[in-house]
């Protein structure tokens, strides 16, 4: 990366992690959840198999193991807000660490942030697609994603539904990439979908976690 840039990028170990065969994630947690109130939604805690952890930490612990090749290189990124700690806010070890500085301007942004430094570090250069997924999915399996991951080609747009629903997370083909890069005035990537009518495919699942996300304290306490 060229000392100019406007992006910041930290990892928080050093090897050099691409793989043959897997699809990267990308986790997006750099949003301000304004609808959550003055708390940080990140931390807040979610309870779950009979312990509470923070949102944030609970979603990546989830859908680590489909991240994780043969070898047992983590192939799974957090894009986060340039101030953000990713060991405040529980992030796994393993996971590659992306700071986003147009954060404020939204989820299209700071998706378009994350791609221009894959792009920059030349970060998985065999990998033909990636997943895109919301920070705030507790309940999301691991599963669903390696299902998923086995579908997706270097040409198509994936995203799941249950019941009829669209959810989350969205898988990218290689192609459009590009285009996620500059989607910087965006909603997250719907205008991509939209633009790319004839590349996408909706793939029925049995996962309810796909639909389920936490924006307000009230959806918390309730879960």
């Amino acid at each position: 990366m060229t000392s100019d840039s406007r992006l910041r990028y930290e990892t928080n170990r050093s090897a050099q992690d691409d793989s043959v065969n897997i699809v990267p994630g990308l986790v997006m947690a750099a949003g301000f959840s304004t609808r959550f109130g003055d708390k940080d939604k990140r931390i807040a805690g979610f309870r779950q198999n009979g312990s509470s952890t923070g949102l944030l930490s609970t979603t990546l612990n989830n859908v680590l193991p489909a991240f994780i090749d043969a070898d047992g290189q983590c192939c799974l990124a957090v894009v986060l807000r340039p101030e953000d700690s990713a060991e405040a806010l529980g992030v796994p070890p393993q996971c590659r660490i992306i700071h986003a500085p147009n954060a404020a301007a939204g989820l299209g942004a700071s998706i378009a942030d994350a791609l221009t430094v894959i792009a920059e570090n030349n970060y998985w250069p065999s990998a033909h697609a990636l997943a895109l997924i919301l920070g705030d999915m507790p309940e999301l399996r691991a599963e669903t994603i390696t299902d998923l991951t086995q579908q997706i080609s270097k040409s198509t747009i994936i995203r799941p539904y249950f019941n009829g629903k669209p959810g989350h997370p969205v898988l990218f083909g290689r192609t459009f990439w590009t285009q996620l890069s500059k989607n910087i005035h965006g909603e997250g990537a719907r205008q991509i979908i939209k633009n790319n009518q004839q590349a996408f495919k909706a793939v029925e699942v049995s996962d309810p976690g796909v639909l389920f996300d936490i924006d307000t304290p009230d959806q918390l306490s309730r879960a």
